[in-house]
């Protein structure tokens, strides 16, 4: 086989060159494209590394993976802290209902009113003051979702109406 291989370069050594001269043209752009690879390989990992203190990827990418963690422990965290405020707000004051009306015929100015203040659940209590010429009394009676044990007037039933939201406060003066 070895003498059948010398036979053919021997009698044709034009086109051994040739072939020769083309496999030596597609290993040159075979080179010159995976230099080009490598260049930009270089710029992408150059990208990656600029502006930072780590001075490989791979201290780079530990140093991103201790800031990961750092941040999920940080949202845990959070997470706990949002629970706690989101419990602790269920009971804070949140509607107000104010009504003002006049209590008597003879008395003008809607000096008497109700005032309903309930947290989400309902909870809380309504101030009313009846305003006379004679003299104004204050009540406070307690609310428990939306309801009150003691008889409410119509005026204060529209102020804890408005303070749960049922009702426009637009209607809360007539």
């Amino acid at each position: 086989m070895l003498k059948s291989i010398e036979n053919f370069i021997a009698s044709r050594p034009d086109t051994v060159i040739l072939a020769l001269a083309a496999a030596g043209a597609l290993l040159t752009l075979i080179c010159l494209y995976l230099l080009a690879q490598v260049r930009t390989l270089k710029r992408r990992y150059a990208r990656i590394l600029r502006d930072e203190r780590a001075g490989d990827l791979g201290e780079l990418l530990a140093e991103h993976g201790r800031w990961i963690e750092q941040m999920d422990g940080s949202q845990k965290e959070l997470r706990g802290l949002l629970s706690a405020v989101l419990e602790k707000q269920r009971t804070t004051l949140q509607g107000v209902g104010v009504v003002r009306y006049d209590a008597f015929d003879d008395v003008g100015g809607q000096q008497s009113f109700a005032v309903a203040i309930l947290d989400a659940a309902g909870d809380g209590v309504i101030l009313s003051s009846v305003y006379s010429r004679s003299e104004s009394r204050t009540y406070a009676k307690p609310v428990r979702g939306g309801r009150c044990a003691q008889h409410l007037s119509a005026e204060e039933q529209r102020a804890i109406d408005i303070a749960a939201g049922a009702r426009p406060a637009e209607e809360a003066v007539r």
